[in-house]
């Protein structure tokens, strides 16, 4: 009896996984792309970045961003997350870190992200008074260096690619 049990229960465990394995194999090509579609190759900006400003000695992040951007493409989708340092960037001078600011989140969606010429243009608004702020970037070998313009300064700012 208990031979039978044991070969009924190999049986059911071989039909469940033949099962299995035909439903991933359906899933698998109806994963394949559509007919006639363009696959595009990852842009220039296209990753995620770790942002600090140009001549701060301690190196500390003020911002994450992701970039979404094709080869080619005119425009990106991009994110970001904000880190305290942030709220310590000046004109120029070490960012401390220990600043209070009024934030709009700590993070979120940029309004514009462009990509046009050698030069990618980020627009979002993180502050309380809701005006408008600007990373103006060039890709330069594995860096992004550029400006950040907040609406009363402007800091060199550098992002290297995070894993």
């Amino acid at each position: 009896m208990r031979r039978q049990a044991s070969n009924a229960g190999r049986a059911l465990l071989a039909a469940v996984s033949l099962a299995a394995v035909a439903t991933w194999s359906e899933a698998a090509s109806a994963a394949q792309p559509d007919d006639g579609a363009v696959q595009i190759m990852p842009g220039r900006y296209h990753g995620n970045w770790r942002l600090v400003a140009a001549d701060d000695p301690h190196d500390q992040a003020l911002m994450r961003l992701s970039v979404l951007h094709g080869r080619g493409e005119a425009s990106a989708d991009a994110d970001y997350a904000i880190f305290q340092p942030f709220c310590g960037l000046g004109p120029s001078g070490r960012v401390i870190g220990d600043e209070v600011c009024e934030l709009d989140g700590l993070g979120g969606l940029f309004e514009t992200a462009e990509a046009t010429g050698r030069r990618l243009t980020l627009v979002f608004r993180p502050t309380a008074d809701g005006l408008a702020h600007r990373l103006i970037l060039r890709r330069r070998g594995d860096r992004l260096t550029g400006v950040y313009q907040a609406p009363d300064f402007a800091r060199a700012v550098v992002a290297e690619r995070v894993p």
